[in-house]
């Protein structure tokens, strides 16, 4: 999903590093934040740990943007 995610953002607004974060930030937003809030809401998860496991989440979903940015320029110019 994730590098679906960056494709649809690329392919409008042309792949750039804006591209990758933005994708990459409303991945995190709709995957790991809404998950992790709702756990945590049911009594799944601590609040304690959302400030430990959001921000490594972020930075996931930037690696991988990062990845699917280089496979799409390589695919693209190939």
């Amino acid at each position: 999903m994730v590098v679906f995610m960056f494709w649809l953002y690329a392919q409008v607004f042309d792949n750039t590093i804006q591209s990758v974060f933005t994708s990459a930030t409303l991945s995190w937003l709709f995957f790991f934040v809404l998950y992790w809030v709702g756990a945590a809401n049911m009594g799944y998860a601590n609040w304690s740990i959302l400030l430990i496991v959001l921000p490594l989440s972020l930075f996931e979903l930037i690696v991988a943007c990062l990845i699917a940015s280089k496979l799409y320029k390589q695919y693209q110019y190939g």
